[in-house]
């Protein structure tokens, strides 16, 4: 019966090591996106390449059109370190000055919140499409983003989901809002970096410490076995 007992400390202690050197939770990205007219989102551990084929330069997380309703989603995983979101939005052909473009979102992961603003994105004019359809990517590199109004702004109002301090941004040359563009349709490419801290290496030591003291616990049980 002792044998037993210490057998099952023993294979406690291991487990209790084993725990202790477990992989940390992945860190994942949730957002709620609103567009004038239609988006792509992909994450990426890079800024992308020129003419990278649809799905070439990232995952594909999220996609749709209009801004009532959003697009909302959850549990996209990144990476420890530097991650790209990378966002492709199309403004279908109309008439100027009456068919504005532009994106708005709110993004959670680990804690922090990222909204489009004109000091964390970056922008740049992809091509002259205005169809429904992912463009190759064009790296946004260190283009300039304008902001069009803070949400609530006309003509699209408030936003249900995105903060009230998230605003609607353009690429600041050439973008969504041009002549050209809201006659007869383009496509502006969005860029923003996600850095997400690297997770704590395992602790050894706390499973190694938890197994001695259920050693130690056995060894006292069997010394009283031996003296009843």
């Amino acid at each position: 019966m002792m044998i037993k007992r210490v057998s099952f400390l023993l294979s406690a202690g291991f487990v209790c090591a084993g725990l202790s050197t477990s992989a940390q939770a992945t860190t994942t990205l949730s957002g709620t996106v609103a567009v004038d007219n239609a988006f792509f989102a992909y994450l990426s551990p890079t800024p992308g390449t020129l003419g990278a084929a649809p799905g070439s330069f990232g995952t594909l997380i999220a996609s749709g059109s209009g801004w009532n309703p959003t697009v909302s989603f959850s549990g996209a995983p990144l990476n420890a370190g530097v991650n790209y979101l990378n966002i492709e939005v199309i403004n279908t052909p109309g008439s100027f000055p009456t068919n504005p473009g532009g994106l708005i979102a709110s993004f959670t992961y680990g804690g922090q919140t990222l909204l489009t603003n004109t000091t964390q994105w970056t922008a740049i004019y992809n091509d002259a499409n205005g169809t429904i359809a992912a463009q190759n990517w064009v790296p946004t590199g260190s283009g300039a983003v304008k902001s069009l109004g803070l949400n609530g702004v006309a003509p699209w109002n408030t936003i249900p989901g995105v903060g009230s301090s998230a605003e609607w941004i353009d690429a600041a040359s050439n973008g969504l809002n041009t002549s050209a563009c809201e006659n007869f349709g383009c496509t502006v490419d969005f860029s923003a970096v996600i850095n997400v801290a690297s997770a704590p290496g395992p602790n050894p030591g706390a499973g190694l410490a938890g197994l001695a003291a259920l050693l130690l616990a056995a060894g006292y049980a069997k010394a009283r076995a031996f003296r009843a």
